[in-house]
């Protein structure tokens, strides 16, 4: 009996000694030993509407030996609670089981930071979806998928705040807007910034024009509003349009005028007045718009040398169209303002004094000259820029420069073939006369006005 009792002493103060000892114990205090998950899902952070960043950790590893395994999360997205959590988490358990899930989209985890955690950030996704998503990796020890606990989160609405922050460099026919905008962690790839623009401000969304900006989308956007009509009131309603649910974003109505073409006008002592600059233009170093001639719509493409084979002049065009229906002149700047006819041209340099001005040397013995200036002793003064002069080996002048059109045409009959051209003012061989073509370029305008 004495014996059998002190067997079970022993074996009782063996099984102490063994608990003492067991993982959940410390040894210290009796506190208990915190066993990790190889894996847990973090909260999401960085939540906006359009993108969010998962976060996870991985324990009992080191960094290397988990870079070296397939890491990163599985995600669903739901959208009018299509799926549930349950649902969401059948996926992934099937997903953990096979490596693949119908429904379900992998994305690798990024670099493996301090404390064993990495992250991935979602983008261009679809305000108000509900995300489900758990992080995933390659046990490196058992090579076994394995699974953190399921996480959602819900993305916020996109309710954007955008305003004007001014418009500057206001002209005769153009004008530039800075929009300033909060996009709400959208990029362009999911949201366009524009704007409408008209003359009434109830038509600006039924048959406003429509400018779009989809570079990259700062916190500030400069756009410029161009082939506007001088001395008019238009109306400006900002936009940011959401690509995903193909709804608009308006901001409020902002409005201004652009200049009065009155403000261009040259008093050189003529018949009529000439305007400081060509059509389009700001100021005389600007480059103005082009046209084909009688066309009221700036051509894209200019250069000296850039012609339209295939433009047919319009088969009801008058002999002289200054101040008609075909003049852009009048159609942009409006009032007493036209294209220039050859008589008149002919009386601004027949009566004016020749400047020219900023020279540049270039190769082959050429020199260009970026302004030539016709100018009246009193001091009036109109500069035309794009001149181009050539210096042959005999010291011979020729003086050229862009096409600027004249309001009518003349006719050259060749090969049997009769065809109307239309006249400019394309100066050359020091003598300043009209330039016949035999192809119609594109040209730009230098406007004129009554008194």
């Amino acid at each position: 009996m004495r014996k059998f009792l002190a067997i079970a002493i022993v074996m009782t103060l063996a099984v102490l000694s063994f608990n003492s000892c067991s993982p959940d114990d410390s040894g210290d205090g009796g506190a208990k030993i915190e066993v990790l998950d190889n894996l847990v899902t973090e909260v999401a952070t960085n939540v906006t509407s359009f993108s969010v960043t998962l976060n996870a950790t991985v324990n009992n590893f080191n960094s290397m030996e988990v870079a070296k395994s397939n890491y990163g999360f599985v995600y669903v997205v739901s959208q009018d609670d299509a799926i549930s959590s349950e649902g969401a988490q059948a996926l992934f358990n099937e997903y953990e089981l096979n490596g693949y899930a119908e429904g379900c989209k992998f994305v690798n985890g990024g670099i493996i930071e301090v404390g064993g955690k990495y992250s991935y950030d979602l983008q261009n996704l679809t305000p108000e979806s509900k995300i489900y998503y758990c992080a995933v990796f390659t046990n490196p020890k058992t090579k076994k998928t394995e699974i953190g606990k399921l996480e959602s989160i819900i993305l916020l609405d996109f309710n954007p705040s955008f305003r004007v922050v001014e418009f500057k460099e206001v002209g005769f026919l153009n004008g530039v807007i800075s929009i300033e905008a909060d996009y709400c962690g959208a990029t362009s790839k999911n949201v366009q910034l524009g704007l409408y623009y008209h003359t009434q401000e109830d038509q600006i969304a039924v048959n406003g024009t429509n400018i779009k900006y989809s570079n990259q989308l700062d916190s500030i956007v400069t756009i410029k509003i161009d082939y506007l009509k001088a001395n008019t009131q238009y109306y400006v309603k900002p936009y940011l349009y959401d690509k995903k649910r193909k709804e608009y974003h308006f901001g409020d109505i902002i409005s201004f005028t652009t200049l009065s073409a009155d403000e261009m006008a040259v008093d050189m002592g003529l018949s009529v007045k000439w305007a400081s600059c060509d059509l389009g233009a700001v100021s005389a170093n600007d480059e103005g718009w082009w046209f084909n001639f009688a066309s009221l719509q700036p051509r894209q493409i200019i250069g000296m040398s850039y012609y339209d084979e295939d433009y047919l002049l319009p088969a009801e065009l008058p002999e002289d169209i200054s101040g008609t229906e075909f003049d852009a002149a009048t159609y942009y700047l409006g009032g007493k303002w036209r294209m220039p006819t050859v008589e008149e041209y002919n009386e601004l340099i027949n009566n004016s004094e020749i400047e020219i001005k900023e020279d540049v040397e270039t190769e082959l013995s050429i020199k260009l000259y970026r302004m030539l200036t016709w100018s009246k002793k009193n001091g009036a003064y109109l500069s035309f820029n794009r001149y181009k002069i050539l210096r042959s080996t005999d010291n011979t002048i020729t003086v050229s420069s862009v096409i600027r059109w004249l309001s009518s045409c003349h006719t050259i009959t060749s090969q049997g073939q009769t065809r109307k051209y239309p006249n400019g003012f394309y100066v050359y061989n020091d003598g300043y006369d009209l330039d016949y073509f035999s192809y119609l370029y594109f040209g730009s305008i230098r406007p004129v006005c009554d008194y």
